[in-house]
């Protein structure tokens, strides 16, 4: 798990989110889209500046960039080889 990499046993309350909709439907909170994300920053009064979206998904890198935050994938985050 993501957070345990960072010496947390749990993630915090709130700090994990899924978006339920179908993708067809055009939820803002589906990536690429940003909400899901700037609900997080606000949730935890962090700013876009200071936000790293760590991700594997090319919608995960564009959620970042609608978001206004920083990215980097996932691979790259955790030192390991990109997989194809």
């Amino acid at each position: 798990m993501v957070v345990e990499a960072f010496g947390v046993r749990a993630p915090p309350p709130g700090s994990i989110e899924i978006c339920p909709h179908a993708p067809h439907l055009g939820c803002p909170c589906r990536k690429p889209q940003p909400l899901m994300l700037q609900r997080l920053m606000r949730r935890f009064g962090a700013e876009p500046r200071e936000t790293l979206f760590v991700g594997d998904m090319d919608k995960d890198e564009g959620a970042a960039r609608a978001a206004g935050t920083r990215f980097t994938w996932a691979h790259e985050f955790f030192g390991r080889p990109e997989v194809t």
